[in-house]
């Protein structure tokens, strides 16, 4: 994927903590987003081995590409990130550009593991859909913290059907 090199080019105070600017040769900005990916069926695939090598994954790969991550976690059936992105290539097709080489990063690494979540010759991970937000509506600490909290102690990726009986 293409992307440019990024500089920082100054600091200003926001919501408490120091935010920087980017700086690519013809822009300056600085835009997060809070993304939000669903596992195709809403499948709930994600083991702590999974969740943990994709948000891996997610992270060097949005990194590389000219984006930073400031949090990310996974839940049984989808992912959070908040990150800044790249302004030179389009939201849409960065995110259809994660979402389709994390998919293929799981299904070579976990191929055994996701088949009994999926079936049939193309197997997707990732639902066709995706939410996307600009975190100017709220302070970054406040997605953060929330980013983070998926999954909780008392919620965990793993957790257990209640019995009814």
């Amino acid at each position: 994927m293409y992307h440019k090199t990024l500089y920082i080019y100054q600091s200003y105070h926001f919501g408490g903590h120091m935010q920087e600017y980017r700086k690519t040769r013809h822009a300056v900005f600085l835009v997060t987003y809070h993304i939000v990916f669903v596992t195709k069926y809403r499948r709930q695939c994600f083991n702590d081995e999974l969740g943990e090598r994709l948000k891996s994954y997610c992270t060097d790969y949005i990194n590389r590409n000219g984006g930073h991550v400031h949090a990310i976690e996974c839940d049984r059936d989808h992912m959070h990130i908040m990150a800044e992105l790249p302004t030179t290539i389009s939201v849409a097709f960065f995110l259809g550009s994660l979402k389709g080489n994390s998919a293929k990063f799981a299904q070579r690494e976990f191929k055994d593991y996701l088949k009994q979540f999926f079936w049939g010759e193309k197997q997707s991970l990732w639902s066709d859909s995706y939410f996307v937000a600009s975190t100017g509506g709220v302070t970054m600490d406040v997605i953060k913290q929330y980013v983070e909290s998926q999954p909780t102690k008392k919620r965990p990726r793993g957790r257990q059907k209640k019995d009814r009986g």
